[in-house]
Formats: structure tokens, C-alpha cells, sequence
């Protein structure tokens, strides 16, 4: 099966079993529109130069960059071309790359000093969402639990450098709970403010994590599973895994819905080591974000309000 490079919107066909990191969906969109191939095929071009490798193919454009595929000093890599100086809003997740211990995460070779161009590996392998679709979810959940415990443990140089996570999501939904438009019931805005609440206060110790640790992010390499995309956020640790009880969600029966979040939620707690309803307390307020916050059309908000209010049930019992 072949992979898939992914960025925004922008999905194209790799060789076979080949997927490449490149998209970080919590940070600010772009507004640069997309932009001429031939500027940034001069620009790739005139860094290979004096960084010494080949370049193979343009891959794709996202809103935020360029990708190339490159033959280097160190193997087939990857050359990300950004369109921003500073990594157009995503040097939390190089900086995450960069801490991680050999083998967990993709391997930054070099970054320019303006970090509008990153020299990373290039991964081959299958994701654990092909995984998990070909019958092994069970296993794709312990190793996706495995790697969070990994990054978990990891030791971040500057931990206080990364975004936390919750102050933004208190932000996010409190102000988009006065929205006159947002189409889910008062009750139960009030009751995702309630479980928010309770998670700020008992909450001991923040840890810096990947931010969006979901089965197509993370690569099933020849030495072992390799995470990709990167956001780079602190906060409780729960909320690693958090986003994988609830994906996917789009045109899902409420029933399906929730077996899949009470499956998951128990092997994914034993695998990090976290209490059941924590996690899912967690996955309660990150659909919440997206159901009462996020980019969805309106007749989708009603449509998901159920699953949202099941979520609030399971966090409360």
C-alpha cells in the first residue's frame, strides 16, 4: 500500500510505503496563499548546492512550505522549504524532533539560520493507521501507548519553551461558549466548561508532548515505530492519547462512536499507565474544541453534538 504525504488539505501519492512528516494542523494557519513551484525549485536548487546533496522531485506544497525529495550525504532525505522565516510557525515541532532519542522520532539533519529550510530523513514504512485497517487496532493502540510513554519520559532541554496546552483550550472554548452561532445547546457548553474546570485543578504536572499523536503519525519503520508531525505542546500527560479515542468522528454512527472510545480508552490507559477516566475526560474536551470551536459547518455541530454529550457522560461516571 502506498503512503501518503500530508499537509492542510494537500494529499499526494508517495512510492509505496513511503510517508514524509510535514504537517502541524494546531498552529496558526498561513495566510500566504500557495505559491510559484519554479521560485522555490531555484531555492532548492541553490541549497543543494551548498548543502552538497541532489535533488529528486518536487513532493507537494502545503500552506506553510515546499517538500522535495533529495539524495544526501545521509541517504534519501527530505528538504522542507518554508515560506516563512522561523519555520512559518512550526519550530516547536523541530525543536521537539531535535530532543527526542535516536530512533523515536524523524531525524533533523540541518537547519538553515532563518529555519526557512530543514534538511529531515526521509521514513519508509507502512502508518499504524494502515495497521490498525488491516485488522491489528489492538496492537497499533499499544505501540501508539508505547511511544507516548517514550516521549513521556524524555528529558526536553527548555521544557518552558513549549505552548501549553490548556490555557488555550480554556480560551478556546469560554469564548466560543458566548457565541450566538454555535449551534450545540447551552447545557451542554456548561457541562464542558464543568469537566475543563476540574481537569485545570487536579492537574499536578505538565509534560512536553508530541501534541498530536494519532495513528497516521506515527511510521512503522525496519527499526520500530518513528513519529512524524510534531506540534510540540505541554500539558497533562494524558492528553497525549487523548485525540486517538476520538478519531475518526466524521459521518461515524453514535454507536460505533462509542465503542471505539470505550475500547481504546481501556487499552490506551493500561499502556500509558493513566487513570481510564482522565483520558477520557481529556478526549471529551478535545472534541469539544472541535465541535463547539473549530472550522465545521453548522449543520456538523448539531450532528455531533450526541457524540459530544455521550463523551460528557463517560467523563462523569
Amino acid at each position: 500500500m502506498g503512503g501518503f504525504i500530508t499537509g492542510g488539505n494537500v494529499c499526494s501519492m508517495l512510492p509505496p510505503n513511503t510517508l514524509l512528516w510535514m504537517k502541524f494542523p494546531f498552529t496558526r494557519p498561513s495566510t500566504h496563499p500557495m505559491t510559484s513551484k519554479a521560485k522555490y525549485d531555484g531555492k532548492a536548487r541553490s541549497i543543494a548546492s551548498r548543502w552538497s546533496f541532489k535533488v529528486l522531485d518536487h513532493i507537494a506544497e502545503t500552506p506553510r512550505a515546499h517538500i522535495f525529495k533529495v539524495d544526501s550525504h545521509d541517504g534519501l532525505a527530505a528538504l522542507k522549504l518554508y515560506k516563512e522565516i522561523g519555520a512559518s510557525g512550526e519550530g516547536s515541532g523541530l525543536s521537539f524532533l531535535r530532543n527526542l532519542a535516536p530512533n523515536v522520532g524523524a531525524k533533523i539533519h540541518r537547519v538553515n539560520l532563518l529555519r526557512t529550510a530543514v534538511l529531515m530523513e526521509w521514513l519508509e514504512g507502512p502508518t499504524l493507521r494502515q495497521l490498525a485497517a488491516d485488522g491489528q487496532e489492538t496492537r497499533a493502540l499499544e505501540m501508539l501507548g508505547g511511544v507516548a510513554q517514550t516521549i513521556s519520559q524524555t528529558e526536553f532541554r527548555h521544557p518552558f519553551l513549549y505552548g501549553r496546552i490548556l490555557p488555550r483550550l480554556r480560551q478556546r472554548l469560554r469564548t466560543s461558549a458566548t457565541r450566538q452561532d454555535r449551534q450545540i445547546a447551552d447545557a451542554t457548553v456548561q457541562r464542558t466548561l464543568a469537566v475543563l474546570d476540574h481537569l485545570e485543578k487536579t492537574t499536578a504536572h505538565e509534560k512536553v508532548m508530541h501534541g498530536d499523536l494519532l495513528f497516521d503519525n506515527i511510521i512503522l519503520t525496519a527499526d520500530g515505530p518513528r513519529v512524524i508531525d510534531p506540534k510540540g505542546w505541554r500539558g497533562d500527560p494524558p492528553i497525549e492519547c487523548a485525540k486517538c479515542l476520538i478519531r475518526p468522528y466524521k459521518n461515524v454512527a453514535l454507536s460505533d462512536f462509542e465503542k471505539t472510545v470505550h475500547n481504546r480508552a481501556s487499552i490506551l490507559a493500561d499502556a500509558i499507565n493513566a487513570e481510564r477516566q482522565r483520558l477520557v475526560q481529556w478526549a471529551a474536551m478535545m472534541f469539544a474544541q472541535t465541535v463547539i470551536f473549530g472550522a465545521i459547518k453548522k449543520p456538523e455541530r448539531s450532528a455531533l453534538e450526541p457524540h459530544l454529550v455521550s463523551l460528557l457522560n463517560m467523563s462523569e461516571h
